[in-house]
């Protein structure tokens, strides 16, 4: 009975069929400002080119995020896709959290524009940064793309190019199946030196885990049913031959 109902539960996944799940696309931007905060850590940094933060000092920021981001902002900083939020004089840092399936694989298409100029974390580790100058505004958005083995080519598909980039950036470096966190720096001078930042991510993951399409579930109960019966039908017949 045993290797019947395996077989039928072979037969099962067979003709039911197996597929990999896809986990999908998730969209990160600053369209809705809403879904970003802002520290009240507001460092200055007017020196260029700027180094950017550390990941330590973005560490000693948890807990900072508490004041809303406002849509808006100086000079030319959104793009198809991503509208702006306001920044103000010094290191203005900015936070948002989404939440990301559980995955096998994953790539990214990161794109940010600001005034002056912006440097990106993700989950505390930095992706990229622009900090050569003080005109990061009013061009092709700096763009960069992060494929499933954690190459990140930068100025992807004709954006412009970061300063630096992280690379590898690995896949570990992401959060499947729970709750990724993206910080921006946006550096202007201080001095009421205000601006703004726009951001536009793409994150597309795939799923790895072969799971059993409907069909092939609704056969295996019905497998279930059958030789559950079989096995009462035997008890019985054994305890009328006793």
């Amino acid at each position: 009975m045993k290797r019947a109902f395996f077989c039928l539960a072979t037969l099962a996944l067979l003709f039911g069929g197996a597929r990999q799940t896809k986990a999908g696309i998730t969209v990160v931007d600053t369209n809705n400002p809403a879904n970003w905060s802002l520290s009240t850590v507001n460092p200055i940094f007017d020196s260029s080119p700027w180094p950017g933060v550390t990941e330590a000092f973005i560490a000693s920021t948890a807990g900072t995020y508490t004041l809303p981001a406002l849509a808006g902002g100086a000079g030319p900083t959104s793009f198809p896709g991503a509208g702006p939020i306001a920044a103000s004089s010094g290191i203005s840092l900015f936070r948002t959290t989404f939440v990301l399936p559980a995955f096998s694989t994953i790539t990214a298409d990161v794109q940010a524009l600001a005034d002056n100029d912006p440097q990106i974390f993700v989950n505390g580790h930095e992706l990229a940064l622009y900090g050569t100058d003080l005109n990061g505004f009013g061009r092709t958005p700096f763009r960069l793309f992060d494929d499933t083995s954690g190459n990140v080519t930068n100025a992807f598909s004709g954006g412009s190019a970061f300063s630096s980039v992280t690379s590898p950036f690995s896949p570990s470096d992401w959060i499947p199946g729970g709750t990724n966190e993206i910080i921006v720096a946006d550096r202007n001078l201080s001095g009421g030196d205000s601006g703004g930042f726009s951001f536009l991510a793409t994150i597309d993951t795939e799923g790895g885990a072969l799971v059993p399409e409907p069909g092939s579930l609704t056969l295996l109960g019905i497998a279930g049913i059958f030789f559950g019966g079989l096995a009462w039908r035997r008890r019985k017949l054994l305890r009328a031959d006793s």
